[in-house]
């Protein structure tokens, strides 16, 4: 059987942070300790909890932030569809408004005001 060699350095200044569903306390245990983590920390805590490398171009703060956000959802749970909805509407918008699309219908003209149609520049050519 052959032995296992110790990593290094690479899990040294990473508390073991598994958050647990049954205790809410040890959640907020686990996100106060995420800030004492440096950036190598908390791509590992990446990889332990979320699975695969975290993106490079992230900055601390925002793996921070990710980690922290997704340690609650697994401890306590996301916000529900309904919630979701709510929250991706534009503001000063309800579900229920018309022209909930993401842009406004317009008609396409030039800055002098002359409306524009598709193909126009093929009926003066017949």
């Amino acid at each position: 059987m052959a032995m296992r060699r110790p990593s290094g350095d690479v899990g040294a200044a990473s508390p073991p942070l598994t958050p647990r569903s049954d205790d809410a306390g040890s959640v907020e245990d686990v996100i106060a300790g995420l800030p004492d983590l440096d950036v190598k920390g908390l791509r590992l805590q990446w990889r332990n909890h979320l699975g695969g490398t975290p993106p490079a171009h992230l900055p601390r703060w925002l793996l921070l932030r990710v980690l922290a956000y997704q340690f609650q959802v697994a401890a306590l749970g996301g916000p529900d569809k309904a919630t979701l909805r709510v929250v991706r509407q534009p503001k000063g918008r309800t579900l229920g408004s018309a022209g909930s699309g993401p842009f406004e219908a317009r008609i396409a003209s030039t800055r002098e005001g002359a409306d524009l149609r598709a193909l126009s520049c093929l009926d003066g050519a017949r």
